[in-house]
């Protein structure tokens, strides 16, 4: 009996902390920030964060601690969502090759862009799918390992519809 007892209460404490590791709020509050535009990115700062900052700097990025990630700017037109059984990108991670199947019900055009950790465009391309159903396929053999973004949307006479996915290029 003392045993259960025991395990039960061992059992909830960690329950319960375990619980709390889950938790997808955010680690820190800010107590002020804002944003600022510079050089066609929106960047979003917080201010009374950290106690001490530093700044590293590679070719053409510079991360500092205490400045929050570039918001894409919006012309406030929201497109419809692609539902998950409709599109399919695999393998994921990959080395080179990466495969887009679609399984749409209309015909129209798909549009495929990969965009690199810094937000520029790597590939651009488009398809005209007669069945909505044809795979294509995206080599990215050449570029360098990361983590990338393909920004997928599909155009049809009933409207547009995007997803993005991230993809992980490893050796």
């Amino acid at each position: 009996m003392k045993k259960q007892i025991i395990i039960t209460l061992i059992l909830s404490f960690f329950g319960t902390k375990v619980i709390m590791a889950q938790s997808i709020g955010p680690s820190t509050l800010n107590s002020t920030g804002g944003s600022a535009v510079i050089g066609g990115n929106t960047y979003e700062y917080s201010i009374a964060e950290m106690s001490l900052v530093n700044t590293a700097s590679a070719s053409g990025i510079i991360v500092t601690q205490g400045t929050l990630q570039p918001t894409s700017n919006s012309s406030g037109i929201q497109l419809a969502a692609i539902a998950d059984d409709e599109l399919k990108v695999f393998p994921v991670p990959t080395s080179g090759i990466i495969n887009i199947q679609p399984r749409f019900n209309n015909t129209g055009i798909l549009h495929f862009t990969l965009l690199d950790g810094a937000g520029k465009n790597v590939v651009e391309n488009s398809a005209n799918l007669s069945s909505g159903k044809e795979i294509q396929q995206l080599n990215i053999d050449a570029y360098a390992s990361g983590n990338y973004l393909l920004n997928i949307s599909y155009e049809t006479k009933f409207g547009t519809f995007q997803k993005v996915y991230k993809i992980q290029k490893t050796q």
